[in-house]
C-alpha cells in the first residue's frame, strides 16, 4: 500500500510541477515572444506602408490643394488625412522644386494583430478594425506608456502596444496583441492541483478499503476454522493402524463365513432339484 501511495503521489507532485512550470513560461516568455511579433509586424507594415505612398506618389494622377502644397513646401514631403476631400493624402517635392500631391488608399496584408496606421496629427488612414478613417487614435485606445513596455485597454481588454514612427513621412504604425488572462492561469492551476488531490484521497480510499477488506475475510476464515475444526483423536497412531487391522481381519472372516453359507445354500438347492 505504502508503495502505491507514494507512486500516485509522485504522479500527483509531477503533474503539479508540470503545470507550474508550464504558467512560469507563460507568464515570463510570453511577453518576449508577443513583443518580438509585434515588433516584426510594426517594421513589415511601416516598409509596405511607405513603399505604397512611394508608388502612389510615381504613378497616381496628382490634385491641387493650396494648404497642403504649402506644408509639403516647408517639410518636404507629408502624408495625412484629410477631413475635407475624406482621403488619405500624399505629397513631396519633386526634383524640379514643383510639389506633388495624390490620393491614395493604405492596404495591409492579414496579420494576427490589431493594426492602427495614424498620421503626425493622430488621425487614422488604416485600421482593421471597423472604425471611421479620420478618427483620432488617442479616442479609439488610451495607450499607457511605462519605463518597461505599453499597454492599451480596447473592447474591454488589455493589449501590449508596439508603435514605430516612419521617418520619412512621419506616420505612426500601432501594432497591438490581447494578453493572456492571468486569472485563467491561475484557475488551471487550481483545478490541476484539486484533481491531483482528488487522485491521491481516491488511491487513499480505495488502499484503506481494501486493507479492511481482507481484514474481514481473515476474521471470517479464523471464525470459520475455529467452528469447523476437526478434533484430532486423542490416541496414537499406532494403536489405530492395530485396531483397523482387527477391523479388516473380521470383516473378512465374516465375509469367508458369508461364503460358506452361499454355498451350502446352493448345493441344497441342487440336491432339491435333482430330488
Amino acid at each position: 500500500m505504502a508503495r502505491r501511495l507514494t507512486f500516485y503521489l509522485v504522479i500527483a507532485a509531477s503533474l503539479c510541477f508540470a503545470m507550474a512550470f508550464y504558467l512560469f513560461k507563460q507568464f515570463g516568455g510570453e511577453n518576449q515572444i508577443v513583443l518580438d511579433y509585434l515588433h516584426s509586424t510594426a517594421k513589415l507594415l511601416n516598409q509596405l506602408t511607405q513603399v505604397q505612398i512611394d508608388y502612389s506618389l510615381t504613378v497616381q494622377n496628382p490634385i491641387q490643394n493650396i494648404e497642403i502644397a504649402g506644408i509639403a513646401e516647408k517639410t518636404g514631403r507629408i502624408l495625412l488625412y484629410d477631413q475635407t476631400l475624406k482621403k488619405t493624402v500624399a505629397a513631396t517635392r519633386l526634383s524640379n522644386g514643383s510639389i506633388k500631391i495624390v490620393t491614395l488608399d493604405i492596404s495591409s496584408p492579414r496579420v494576427d494583430a490589431l493594426v492602427f496606421i495614424s498620421d503626425s496629427a493622430g488621425a487614422l488612414i488604416f485600421t482593421n478594425e471597423p472604425i471611421l478613417l479620420g478618427s483620432k487614435l488617442s479616442t479609439v485606445m488610451n495607450i499607457e506608456l511605462d519605463a518597461f513596455e505599453a499597454t492599451a485597454m480596447y473592447k474591454g481588454k488589455k493589449f501590449k502596444v508596439v508603435q514605430m514612427t516612419n521617418e520619412r513621412y512621419g506616420y505612426k504604425v500601432t501594432v497591438a496583441y490581447p494578453l493572456a488572462n492571468p486569472f485563467f492561469n491561475m484557475i488551471m492551476l487550481f483545478v490541476v492541483l484539486l484533481s491531483s488531490g482528488f487522485v491521491v484521497l481516491l488511491v487513499f480510499l480505495l488502499e484503506r478499503r481494501e486493507k479492511v477488506f481482507k481484514n474481514v475475510v481473515e476474521s471470517l476464515r479464523e471464525i470459520l476454522s475455529e467452528k469447523f475444526q476437526i478434533q484430532s483423536p486423542s490416541k496414537n497412531l499406532p494403536q489405530l493402524l492395530k485396531e483397523l487391522d482387527e477391523q479388516i481381519e473380521n470383516r473378512e472372516q465374516l465375509l469367508k463365513r458369508t461364503v460358506e453359507e452361499i454355498k451350502k445354500i446352493k448345493e441344497n438347492l441342487q440336491k432339491f432339484k435333482r430330488s
